[in-house]
């Protein structure tokens, strides 16, 4: 009886330890994000789990599975995604830029509006907040009925930093911690003033998983602390 039990023991030890915390972030922060957590493994956390896409997609990802946290624009997460969260940890703010491929040279953001600039990529508003951002800053530049005709909106931020590392665009809307992660891929870029966007707060959204996770509480003091911090820093938030 002792040795069944034992056995049972161990089981339930070992399938605990094989559970990962499963994390959702916009697809905008996955270098920063799986900076963090091989940090975090290798100062003996539990494994995570993350998953990218636009924040809508991880949004219903995270209604029907057992994700803990979830990782964007807290204005987006609190107001739309139509999820319940514990509460909100900041991990920075966001920052829209106009970068530009090796090809080209921008020195002005109003440098869009001349016939040169024949493509311009930006994610789609209605699926990423830097899409929206992108637009935001179009409309409060004066700049989107110059440009509009020469927009390519495509679904996330990664695929905007894919056309214009590739050369395929001649300018794209992107965060800043898209272009720091590729900064020897692109041409360069240029931080549009947050007077043109609204303010984008980056938060980790606690869902009822983490609450009642005691490694996922782990893992969310980790992302509080100075080496996360240090990290996020890095990536300009």
């Amino acid at each position: 009886m002792r040795r069944l039990l034992f056995l049972f023991t161990l089981a339930g030890t070992l399938l605990y330890a094989e559970q990962k915390i499963k994390i959702a972030a916009a697809a905008g922060y996955k270098k920063p994000l799986q900076e963090v957590i091989k940090a975090y493994r290798q100062e003996g956390g539990s494994p995570v789990k993350a998953i990218f896409g636009n924040v809508r997609q991880i949004s219903v990802q995270a209604k029907h599975t057992d994700i803990a946290l979830l990782i964007g624009d807290r204005n987006y997460l609190s107001d739309q995604s139509g999820l319940a969260f514990d509460g909100f940890t900041s991990l920075g703010s966001g920052k829209l830029v106009l970068a530009y491929p090796k090809n080209t040279a921008l020195t002005a953001c109003s440098d869009l509006a001349q016939e040169r600039v024949r493509a311009i990529a930006i994610a789609k508003p209605s699926k990423a907040i830097y899409g929206i951002a992108a637009e935001t800053f179009l409309q409060r530049s004066g700049l989107y009925e110059t440009v509009k005709e020469r927009l390519r909106i495509v679904a996330t931020v990664p695929q905007v930093t894919a056309y214009l590392v590739a050369n395929e665009v001649d300018a794209g809307l992107i965060n800043l911690t898209a272009a720091l992660a590729n900064e020897k891929k692109l041409g360069g870029y240029l931080v549009i003033p947050q007077q043109y966007y609204e303010k984008i707060d980056i938060v980790a959204g606690t869902l009822p998983e983490c609450s009642r996770s005691r490694d996922c509480q782990t893992f969310l003091d980790y992302l509080r602390g100075e080496r996360a911090r240090e990290i996020f820093k890095k990536y300009g938030l």
